[in-house]
């Protein structure tokens, strides 16, 4: 499940306010994430997350254009992402892989999440792929250190 899904299944109700949504060519980094050459159409979501008024985490996202063409004209200000990809895509999603790390925030996401600057984050970082293995999306969330959790389940 994604932020949105999960938020929801604790009881929680989260907003997003939407940064900017557009078509733009995949860079050295995300490119070999979602098997695409560089300069390919992905479509690129940055998200501000909130629970009640307080600003929880900033999303990027990056999709391929071409599985998920008119992506970059969806409302997404507060529905799951993931739900749009299984409901408007048909998409069904396998697995993934994340990464989680503790970087110092930057002045421009200090004065998007409320907080001083070089304020801890924790970003998590991956890649979703669907039930045949295909790349759906990559990207990164970071996350606001002082308000934030994040659960690891290991399955053995």
């Amino acid at each position: 499940a994604g932020i949105y899904e999960d938020m929801a299944a604790r009881g929680v109700t989260i907003r997003t306010q939407v940064l900017e949504q557009a078509i733009v060519p995949a860079s050295k980094l995300v490119a070999p994430e979602l098997q695409l050459v560089v300069g390919n159409p992905v479509i690129k979501l940055v998200r501000l997350r909130f629970v009640g008024e307080e600003p929880l985490l900033i999303s990027t996202t990056f999709l391929p254009y071409r599985s998920f063409p008119g992506l970059e004209n969806e409302d997404l200000t507060n529905v799951s992402l993931y739900a749009v990809l299984r409901e408007k895509y048909g998409i069904r999603l396998g697995h993934g892989t994340r990464l989680v790390e503790a970087v110092p925030c930057s002045d421009e996401e200090a004065d998007l999440l409320h907080i001083a600057p070089a304020t801890p984050l924790l970003v998590v970082s991956g890649v979703m792929y669907d039930t045949e293995g295909r790349p759906v999306e990559c990207g990164f969330a970071r996350h606001r250190g002082d308000r934030s959790q994040i659960e690891i389940a290991v399955i053995a």
